[in-house]
């Protein structure tokens, strides 16, 4: 998106607009409190209505007079006059005293203390105690003597505002920031041909609202949790959309209780959720009071084996408490799994000396984990997802919301049913290939367009394959929260048999979710295998080491004007890549007397959409080494990513292995060290003659690493 500057009026423009398509599209879920809100603010002047969004944006409970200055609005006075007297604001009253006191930041506390000669309350002591002592001492008369001297005024009518806004958003809150960023062009949004109410009743959306403001004030103070009678008041749920935000509530409330010590009334709220998670926890927190119950549920439970992840929790605990089993199913697995030794370097990324192994046995592979199966759910369902009115409900809805409520395959039963069906043939591909040409680079919130793997999305939609993920696309539209993470890393092909593997590195364990996702796949037809990677010394591997020259230090304003890598095996270097690159911007004097390149010398060089290809090529799958390696490798990673392309190596850094093998030296610059170990630097600042220096830095960590084992 291009960057845009803002008017004087953007946040008033920004309001106007969520309140026209609030009452254009959701009236039918607005109550005569939010009707009478929206037409009283209409009516204002421009100054009030500013006035009041800017206090909205604020943040704050209690405002003075004297902190709401703002050159737009010419009469400040006036305004909050107008704001009064149509019941916007109003005085400070004594039942706002908690909110305001838990809103004021600890000098403010303080400054109390002081005005009110509260005595026994020190400087150190943390906010939260001091705010204690001010409840426990203070009366409230005490306090309004002391509130009365800052003419303090209250912004009211806060609730309706925040139901309209979580009609648009989805959110409870009293926050614009979307709409700076969208206008700033730092937030790209979907931009749809028609929009729907975000809920069919009102008295759904009433429900949901009040859900998400319980489910807020347990975050942000967990004694909220005392009021899960509340969140049982709204079952039983008559609307998916309640359902699913009801669980989401409850979960929260129920381990909220949990650390409370509240076990009783925790096991309660647990048990009234219906997600697998929350589940799990009443059952550990049923055995500690009742074993003979707990496996009784146990067993119904893997008798029913109706949702995945609780079979496989619930058949697990059983055999861990009720037989002679002492370790978990993922704990077993991961033992009796394959294992693989990977030169040491690749401790940091396993995953790429895997896929490096399984390539030189002439395997294709990919990473694929969740990206490869979330971008190929929502290509398939492209239509239902982002263009259906009934999943768009605002420009800002990345995620419809008819997947974290578990409502989509209820919504959209027989598109689902025909294309999964088409899939199961083998008839999908096609549509699928019109979908990414139509739709590629459009904002969505399930996968980076970047990120897109083309060539294992139509392996994967070839026969016969089709039917296991059809299967697998099936379980996602039914319960998108549950299925949509957990996926193997890697995705490997050679003739015609297609594997999926989970890599395990030492000390890694294997969580539920990917079991149970393993699980999944294997039933519904794929090999899938779990992979333990072990690490030695390889002499064989291969490296290499780059050095690269830019504009400027900052990665997002500067870009690579030219890159120099050596790659080196067995002790040797076998290989050189130089290029001069036409950063296609200006490169300040400061960096052409630091390294020499001035805009004239990179003119007629090639801009690095002409170098990619090969330079890729050339590192292969190799280790990419850098002194500082995170600073050349950024700056690739971004190039790359300006041409829709991703980028992926392990890295080893030269900084941190000489600090380690050859601790105690003055400096661990490129140049200090050469300068101490006698290693040629003719050209500092060059790319190619620093990659070479570089590189004889390598050579010796090497060395070092194999002499100490």
């Amino acid at each position: 998106m291009t960057s845009q500057t803002l008017g004087t009026f953007y946040y008033h423009d920004h309001f106007m607009e969520m309140l026209s398509h609030i009452a254009d599209l959701s009236a039918g879920l607005l109550t005569a409190e939010h009707k009478a809100f929206i037409h009283d603010f209409r009516a204002l002047d421009r100054d009030a209505q500013c006035l009041y969004i800017r206090m909205a944006n604020r943040r704050k409970l209690a405002f003075r007079p004297d902190e709401l200055r703002y050159d737009e609005i010419t009469d400040t006075r006036a305004a909050l006059q107008l704001l009064s007297e149509r019941g916007f604001v109003r005085g400070l009253s004594r039942h706002d005293y908690p909110a305001l006191l838990s809103a004021m930041t600890k000098a403010e506390l303080q400054s109390l203390v002081l005005a009110s000669s509260l005595t026994g309350v020190l400087k150190s002591w943390p906010k939260a105690r001091v705010l204690e002592a001010i409840k426990e001492q203070l009366t409230d008369s005490q306090l309004d003597d002391a509130f009365a001297a800052e003419a303090l005024f209250v912004q009211d009518r806060v609730c309706a505002l925040s139901y309209l806004l979580y009609l648009y958003f989805g959110r409870p809150e009293l926050d614009l920031k979307q709409f700076t960023m969208r206008d700033l062009g730092l937030m790209p949004v979907r931009q749809a041909t028609g929009y729907s109410p975000r809920f069919s009743h009102q008295g759904e959306a009433l429900t949901c609202y009040r859900l998400s403001e319980l489910r807020r004030a347990v975050r942000e103070d967990p004694a909220n949790a005392a009021r899960f009678t509340e969140v049982l008041a709204c079952l039983p749920a008559h609307y998916p959309s309640v359902q699913g935000l009801a669980d989401k509530t409850l979960l929260e409330f129920g381990q909220a209780l949990e650390k409370n010590a509240d076990t009783d009334n925790a096991m309660q709220v647990y048990q009234a959720c219906t997600l697998a998670k929350s589940q799990e926890r009443h059952l550990r927190l049923l055995y500690s009071c009742d074993k003979e119950l707990t496996r009784q549920t146990l067993e119904g439970i893997i008798a029913r084996n109706n949702n995945d992840a609780l079979y496989h929790f619930a058949r697990d605990f059983y055999a861990r408490k009720f037989t002679a089993e002492k370790v978990s199913e993922q704990t077993q697995v991961l033992r009796n799994s394959d294992s693989l030794m990977l030169d040491d370097l690749h401790r940091a990324s396993p995953e790429h000396g895997v896929l490096k192994h399984y390539t030189q046995l002439g395997w294709q592979a990919w990473f694929s984990e969740n990206t490869l199966w979330r971008a190929l759910f929502a290509l398939t369902f492209w239509d239902e997802l982002f263009e259906d009115e009934r999943s768009v409900h605002s420009p800002f809805d990345r995620i419809p919301a008819n997947l974290r409520d578990r409502s989509f395959t209820a919504i959209f039963a027989e598109s689902i049913s025909r294309k999964l069906e088409q899939l199961s043939d083998g008839q999908y591909l096609v549509p699928l290939l019109k979908t990414v040409t139509a739709r590629h680079g459009e904002s969505n919130g399930l996968f980076r367009w970047n990120q897109l793997q083309l060539d294992a999305l139509k392996l994967l939609l070839s026969s016969p394959h089709c039917r296991p993920v059809a299967e697998i696309l099936r379980l996602m539209a039914e319960d998108y929260p549950a299925m949509k993470d957990g996926y193997p890393d890697l995705m490997l092909c050679k003739d015609d048999q297609l594997r999926f593997i989970e890599v395990k590195a030492e000390g890694d364990a294997l969580r539920a979710n990917q079991l149970t996702r393993l699980r999944q796949l294997e039933s519904a037809g794929f090999d899938c295998g779990l992979l333990r990677v072990t690490y030695t010394h390889d002499p064989r591997q291969v490296f290499v080491v780059v050095d690269i020259e830019t504009t400027g230090g900052n990665q997002p304003q500067h870009r690579v004007t030219e890159i120099g890598a050596v790659k080196v095996c067995n002790g040797d270097v076998v290989e050189r890549f130089q290029t001069l690159i036409n950063p296609q911007r200006h490169i300040p004097s400061s960096i052409t007397r630091l390294t020499g390149i001035s805009d004239a010398m990179v003119s007629d060089a090639p801009v690095f959409s002409e170098i990619a290809d090969d330079f890729r090529r050339f590192c292969g799958d190799a280790i990419f080494v850098a002194h500082n390696v995170n600073f050349d490798y950024g700056f690739i990673q971004q190039e790359y990513e300006r041409l829709g392309q991703s980028w992926r190596m392990p890295k080893f850094c030269t900084v941190v292995n000489m600090r380690r093998y050859f601790p105690g030296q003055d400096s661990y610059k490129l140049s200090a060290l050469c300068h101490t170990f006698e290693v040629s630097l003719d050209t500092h600042h060059r790319a190619l003659c620093d990659a070479e220096a570089a590189a004889q830095l390598l050579l010796m960590i090497l060395e070092k690493r194999q002499q100490e084992g």
